[in-house]
């Protein structure tokens, strides 16, 4: 995982897991833990579609329901599910 001195470990998740949306690395984070667009959105209560936007880039996760979508890919990335 990235250096971030001093960086309290669920923030640094956060920060890892939004530069991972905007580098277009989320796909790749969901698929390395074998789920499926619409697996995501029904455990988070979102739609498929905005997963889908997400991941494309076309849209970015804000408000609760992107916290929910960066908490998780945070999950994955820090080996929880």
């Amino acid at each position: 995982m990235a250096q971030l001195p001093n960086t309290p470990p669920a923030l640094r998740a956060e920060i890892l897991a939004r530069l991972a949306v905007r580098m277009g690395a989320a796909r790749g984070l969901r698929k390395a833990v074998d789920l499926s667009q619409s697996d995501v959105a029904r455990h988070l209560g979102m739609s498929q579609a905005a997963i889908s936007r997400y991941e494309a880039g076309s849209s970015r996760p804000t408000g609760q329901v992107g916290a929910r979508y960066l908490a998780f890919l945070a999950q994955i990335m820090g080996g929880k599910r």
